[in-house]
């Protein structure tokens, strides 16, 4: 019982760290990711049509990442945080990247942790998976 206590201090702390560098936007859960490293949210407010392809009906939609569980060497540490903007086709079923910033819990920019895409290579969302979960919430 004592191990689970600081464990669930700390997600709260995260949590409102979290919610204090963006207190100016609203959020909305996704969920958390297979190996329980990274929490997902998205901007409801920045989903829009995608002006470059519009004929093709993709969606763009801001995605956050939170690292939860420092598990893998990434150059993210716990508190710290990826925008990532990705394009969805409700009918196609399809997400792709777009663009990737990291970020320090203090909401500097890591540095050569950024990329942006010229090409957005669209993939079919695989059922059960945090793509899918990112598909639903921009399509429903």
């Amino acid at each position: 019982m004592g191990g689970s206590m600081p464990k669930n201090l700390l997600a709260i702390i995260i949590t409102l760290m979290a919610t204090s560098v963006f207190a100016e936007t609203e959020w909305a859960n996704i969920g958390f990711d297979a190996d329980r490293e990274f929490y997902y949210e998205y901007n409801p407010a920045s989903i829009s049509q995608v002006k470059e392809y519009s004929y093709k009906g993709h969606q763009k939609v801001w995605i956050r990442s939170t690292v939860i569980n420092d598990i893998s060497q990434d150059g993210l540490a716990v508190g710290d945080y990826r925008l990532q903007l990705m394009w969805v086709n409700c009918s196609d079923n399809t997400l792709g990247l777009k663009s990737i910033v990291g970020y320090k819990k203090t909401g500097n920019v890591i540095a050569n942790y950024g990329r942006n895409y010229s090409y957005v290579e669209m993939q079919d969302a695989i059922p059960g998976t945090m793509g899918q979960a990112f598909v639903d919430s921009v399509c429903s």
